[in-house]
This record gives C-alpha cells, sequence and structure tokens, in this order.
C-alpha cells in the first residue's frame, strides 16, 4: 500500500469506501475477463478461465499504472487496496470445502477404485520432486545462483495450481525466498496453459490411433456400417448399451455416471458434472458431445440448466449458505487452534528454522473440513450439508483468489528468474510426458488413456484441467476413470498437490538441503512402484503395456 504522504490530494479516506472501490474493481476485471472468453473463441479453445484472463488484464493495468508515481499511488490506496491479502485468505475456504457436504466413501471402497490410480498419481507427484530436488543443486543454482528452494515453484505450481502457490506466498517469505510466490503463481499459469495445449494434443492422438473406449466404439460403428461380412465384437456390457440404440432412455442412468464416486457420494472437485437435459433420440447410436465445447456460450440455455445447489435449511431459521458458512468457520477455527498450537511446540524445539511454524493454515483446514464431514455424517440423521452449495462457495473463492494472486504478481521477481524458471518447466513438462506415454499404459489396469490423461491434466495445474481433458475423451463418463479418478483424488489430495507433504517440503528443503528430499521422493517412488508390481499388476488383462483399444482387456461393467 502507498505511504500516506504518497497519497494524492481526493483519494477517498474512508476505509469502507476504499474497501467498496477495491471489491468493486476485481468483480469488473472478472466480468471483464467473462466477456473477452464469450467474444473470443480462441479463449474458449484453450479453456482459459474468466479469472484468468481477468487476473491478466488486472496484471497488466496495474503494471501501466505504476509508469506514473500519482497515478500509481492513487490505485494503490483507492482501487486495489488488500488485493494481495485476499489470496491467503481464501485459500483455506478452498481447502476446507473439499469434502464438506459428500459422503465420505469407506477406505476400502475408495481403495477398490482408486488403488492403481492411487499409484500412479503418487508416482508422477513424486516424480516432481525427484525433477525438482535433482535439478536444483545439479544446475540451478551453481549456474544460475538460485535459492535452494527454487525447484519447488514446479511441483507447487503445476500439482498444486494457483491456490496452493498463494497459500504457500507467507511461507516463502518466512524461509527467505520473498520472491517465490510470484514465481510459484507464474508457474501455476504456464502449468494451466499447458495442459490444455499439450493435453488437447495428446486427446486426438489418442482418438486418431484408437486409444480411447470412444474412438474404438466410433471405428467399430462406421465399419459395421460399412461392411457386410456380419457384426463386429462388442463388449456386452449394461454400460455400453448405448453402441446399438438411441439415448433418449439413458439420459438418467447416464446423469447418475457423471457422479464419479457414486451413488453415496459427489465428487470433491469444485467442477460441476452435469449433462445437458436433452431426450432426443440419435440416429445411429451416435454419441454427442455432452455439455458445451468450446465453440459454444458459456452461458447455459434456460431448458438446459440444472440446481447448482439445494436449501437444506428453512429460511425462517438460517439462510443456507450462512450455515454452511458456520461450519467452514468451525473447521477453520479449529485450523487456526492447530496452528496455535504447532507454533508453541516449535518454540521449543531448538533449531534454526521454524519448522512447524512455517507450516500453512490451508492443509490443516482441509483436514478438518474432513473431520467435519464426518462428525456430520455420523450424528446427523439428514445432513444439513449440500455438496453444490460448498461448490459454489468454494468455486467463487477460487475465482477470486485467481485473479487477485495474478494481478498482484511482482513482475520484476518473474523477469529476473525467466531462464531458469523456463528450464525448470520444460524439464517438468517432459517428465509428464514420459509418464503419461509409459508409465500409463504400463500400470493403468485398464481404460489407460482415460485414467491417465485426468492425472495429466491434474498434474499440469488443476482437478478441473485434468477433468476437462477427461471429458474430451469420455464425454459420457462411461468408462470407470472418473470414479476412479474421483476416489483417488480423496486418498491423493490430503497429502499431494497442496496437501501435508506440499507443505512439509518447502521447510524440509530449507533445513535439510534438496537432496534429502531427493531421497525421499525417490523412496515413495519405489515404494509405489512395488505396489503396483505385487498388488495391482494383477488386475490388469492382457499385455503389460498396450497402447490400442482392445475391448476384452477392457470391461465395462
Amino acid at each position: 500500500m502507498a505511504d500516506a504522504d504518497a497519497v494524492p490530494q481526493g483519494a477517498l479516506d474512508s476505509t469502507s469506501m476504499r474497501i467498496v472501490s477495491s471489491v468493486a474493481c476485481m468483480c469488473f476485471f472478472l466480468y471483464l475477463g467473462h466477456i473477452i472468453r464469450e467474444k473470443l473463441a480462441v479463449m474458449r479453445w484453450a479453456m482459459m478461465p474468466a479469472a484468468l484472463i481477468g487476473g491478466l488484464l488486472a496484471l497488466l493495468f496495474v503494471q501501466l499504472c505504476t509508469l506514473d508515481d500519482t497515478v500509481s499511488a492513487a490505485v494503490e490506496y483507492d482501487w486495489i487496496v488488500g488485493w494481495s491479502q485476499v489470496p491467503g485468505f481464501l485459500i483455506n475456504i478452498i481447502f476446507t470445502t473439499l469434502f464438506m457436504g459428500s459422503k465420505i466413501p469407506s477406505l476400502k471402497e475408495a481403495w477398490r477404485w482408486a488403488g492403481p490410480q492411487l499409484a500412479y498419481g503418487q508416482i508422477l507427484a513424486w516424480g516432481n520432486w525427484i525433477v525438482a530436488c535433482g535439478l536444483t543443486p545439479i544446475l540451478l543454482m551453481p549456474v544460475y545462483d538460485t535459492n535452494e528452494l527454487f525447484g519447488s515453484l514446479f511441483p507447487v505450481g503445476f500439482e498444486g495450481g494457483h491456490g496452493t502457490a498463494a497459500g504457500l506466498t507467507d511461507t516463502y517469505t518466512e524461509l527467505d525466498f520473498p520472491e517465490g510466490g510470484d514465481l510459484a503463481i507464474t508457474s501455476a499459469t504456464i502449468g494451466i496453459l499447458s495442459g490444455v495445449i499439450f493435453g488437447t494434443i495428446i486427446c486426438n492422438i489418442g482418438d486418431r490411433y484408437t486409444w480411447t473406449f470412444t474412438s474404438y466404439r466410433n471405428t467399430s460403428r462406421d465399419e459395421e456400417q460399412n461392411s457386410s461380412s456380419g457384426d463386429l465384437p462388442v463388449v456386452e456390457s449394461e454400460s455400453n448399451a448405448s453402441f446399438t440404440g438411441s439415448l433418449g432412455s439413458k439420459q438418467a442412468d447416464n446423469a447418475k455416471s457423471l457422479k464419479p464416486l457414486g451413488e453415496e457420494a459427489q465428487t470433491t472437485s469444485t467442477t460441476e458434472f452435469n449433462i445437458e437435459d436433452d431426450t432426443e433420440d440419435y440416429d445411429d447410436g451416435a454419441l454427442p458431445m455432452l455439455g458445451r465445447d468450446w465453440k459454444s456460450s458459456a452461458v447455459i440455455a434456460v431448458e438446459n440448466r440444472v440446481p447448482g445447489s439445494y436449501l437444506t435449511i428453512s429460511n425462517d431459521a438460517i439462510d443456507t449458505m450462512a450455515l454452511h458458512m458456520a461450519f467452514i468457520g468451525l473447521a477453520l477455527l479449529a485450523a487456526y487452534f492447530t496452528k496455535r498450537g504447532l507454533m508453541v511446540i516449535d518454540g521449543f524445539i531448538d533449531s534454526e528454522y521454524s519448522f512447524l511454524s512455517g507450516f500453512p493454515l490451508f492443509p490443516i483446514a482441509m483436514l478438518w473440513g474432513l473431520v467435519v464431514q464426518v462428525v456430520v455424517d455420523k450424528y446427523t440423521v439428514i445432513s444439513p450439508l449440500d455438496r453444490g452449495m460448498m461448490e459454489r462457495i468454494g468455486g467463487i473463492s477460487l475465482d477470486f483468489l485467481v485473479l487477485s494472486a495474478i494481478a498482484t504478481t511482482k513482475v520484476e521477481a518473474v523477469a529476473d528468474n525467466l531462464l531458469p524458471l523456463s528450464i525448470l518447466i520444460v524439464v517438468g513438462i517432459a517428465w509428464q510426458l514420459l509418464a503419461f506415454f509409459f508409465l500409463g499404459p504400463l500400470m493403468l489396469p485398464d481404460f489407460w488413456f482415460e485414467r491417465a490423461i485426468a492425472e495429466l491434466g491434474k498434474s499440469f495445474g488443476t482437478t478441473a484441467t485434468g477433468i476437462m481433458l477427461l471429458r474430451i475423451v469420455d464425454p459420457r463418463s462411461e468408462t470407470p476413470a472418473m470414479k476412479a479418478f474421483s476416489c483417488k483424488q480423496l486418498l491423493h489430495e490430503p497429502f499431494m498437490g497442496g496437501g501435508i507433504w506440499t507443505s512439509l517440503a518447502l521447510p524440509l528443503i530449507k533445513s535439510l538441503g534438496n537432496w534429502p528430499v531427493f531421497g525421499i521422493a525417490a523412496a515413495f517412488i519405489v515404494f509405489w512402484f512395488g505396489m503396483y508390481l505385487f498388488l495391482f499388476r494383477k488386475m490388469k488383462l492382457g499385455p503389460a503395456v498396450q497402447y490400442r483399444f482392445v475391448a476384452e482387456y477392457n470391461p465395462l461393467s
């Protein structure tokens, strides 16, 4: 914020007015990002969210204002006051809502669906830390004199996304790497763009070479129509009934199949999984791309709109959203006292670094949100929590977090570290692609492409990107990939991608160095690969590696 002497004459003096102007300015850029996304098809093709576009516009606006000291002082004082504190606050709300509102499946059920998926996702995530902690001491520190935490920018930005990057900004500062937060946010932005670009290209490769179930089915149908020698064999299962019939009678079943955790629970992501309420029959069993494609407007037609949340409490008692915010507040309060306890314990530890004090609040809030949900499930006959409402609260928090985090990025810090950051990201992307093309078909027991593409999108930045890529290749969620991916997230998120390990890794690197953390990551990769060899390999039908889709090796039922 500008100093009092630098504030131009006529600037607003009322604190409340300054808050109003700053919030209104943030909303203006968010809406402007939405309008630009609607008008420019290339933005929709790139799947760039309005918050990201608005954040980049706000960043450009702020940088242009710095050309004049008076204008810059006025803007900082009246229009963007508090923006830099917004990400650190909202990330706690986002992580608290991750598991709230959904009935938590048993570990046995989650493991049954997600075991192989979890092993693959864990190897992918720990491999990010191998890249980070290996490249930093070998190349980045001796050649570019970077901070020892520099390599963590890749897993924090890519695997964690904007939310985690913003949440760890204070931790980077406490660990003597003040520019780390800005660089991590830049890494997250590059991750989203890379995920969409590389992911879309790979989806087209999978369709062209019949690596996906959808491309296999469509190819089989075309060959049936052009052949007079009889029907080709297809997978006989209830999920595959749309091979030869119209879709009108299957819409209800398809809607259920889009709940990735089955009938008992919904997804932990803040992304909706709704299909258009379309009862039209399609000729020849053709499968339309359900939902929107990039050519369509983001505004949903009235006849296709579905509820985003439900009222669970009578309004004469308390507003439903207010009650949900109260539950979130309870989890945050418990997280606050937990963090205070860690700080007290840290005071009794004779160490050069504040290991426990540097642990961020948001993963603690996530765990307490999970505890609150378990308690609600156990002690209420009818749960007052609605998953859709939690998604709306988490969604609005994420949009404003992304916008404010990007808008307040310090461009100078990015420019000074552009070359080592570029090297780090290029090597990291190479690891992601290597894992997809070689480990994916090896480790995943069935429907390897659908399962692996979701993990690729997630590891490039957000769960939403992974789900978006999965929807491209499996638009009706006919394969088990969505359920496996969502169950895997329940087991994966508390530790990686912004979870406990991501938060622990930074003070560990600072106190122990990169090589011990490299060793920890390598040990976990060996562990999970051993899990694959001894537990999950026997679940796979057919050869160890099979790129092309073969129906007999990938049963739908």
